[in-house]
């Protein structure tokens, strides 16, 4: 049986949709490859970015932004959205490296000058330092997608992370639970040449947690953006 659309073009409605291959590229095998590859290529990137240290935050921060517009949305192209965020936020992500390595920095030294003490004047110091180390964990692991998002200073970026590290601190656990779980899986198991692709695996799976939380903070879309890729969960 056949009938005309609205384009006077003949459709034959018993005629079954043509399915597609496994190998097409546009099929989910070649989808899939293609994400891994990106994946790996944009885990890559941030490992390179890394090498000045004072770097760490504001490639971790273009990292998270490429790996949701790109993997997640499919708008942009990976390296290109990497880059373009990496020199966007270089300046504040290098600020924000310095304050939070001196503070991390503090901490360590806190924390391993306990060891010449004795157990009794050790324990209580090692409780407070530890909470104090897995609450900064915490808020670390808002930072990057804070400065990714907004348009705000080094200080604002910090303050910001803090209130919603603490404001959905369910979240917060989960996302610093499954930090401690793949550093032990590194530890234990995990062959060192997967370094390629966990971190980035890493960050695009906690992206379906973290967005929620951004989501919540975001203003209103208005006619003009309500389509942006930011806006989409």
């Amino acid at each position: 049986m056949k009938m005309k659309d609205n384009n006077n073009k003949e459709i034959d409605l018993y005629k079954k949709p043509e399915r597609k291959r496994l190998l097409d590229v546009d099929g989910s095998f070649m989808t899939f490859m293609t994400k891994a590859g990106e994946l790996i290529v944009l885990t890559l990137a941030w490992m390179v970015s890394l090498i000045p240290v004072v770097t760490v935050i504001g490639a971790t921060t273009s990292l998270y932004y490429a790996l949701v517009k790109n993997l997640r949305r499919s708008r942009g192209y990976p390296l290109t959205e990497y880059w373009a965020s990496f020199k966007r936020v270089l300046v504040n992500g290098i600020i924000i490296s310095v304050i939070t390595g001196v503070w991390c920095f503090a901490l360590y030294k806190l924390f391993t000058s306990t060891f010449a003490m004795t157990d009794e004047q050790r324990a209580p110091l090692v409780r407070v330092y530890t909470v104090l180390i897995t609450l900064t964990v915490g808020v670390l692991v808002y930072i990057p997608p804070v400065l990714s998002r907004f348009p705000v200073s080094a200080g604002a970026c910090i303050r910001l992370a803090m209130v919603m590290a603490f404001r959905y601190i369910h979240i917060t656990t989960v996302l610093i639970a499954s930090i401690a779980g793949i550093t032990a899986l590194y530890i234990y198991m995990l062959p060192l040449p997967t370094i390629v692709f966990v971190p980035g695996l890493w960050w695009l799976g906690a992206s379906w947690l973290i967005e929620y939380v951004l989501h919540k903070y975001m203003p209103e879309p208005t006619e003009e953006n309500k389509d942006e890729w930011y806006y989409e969960l």
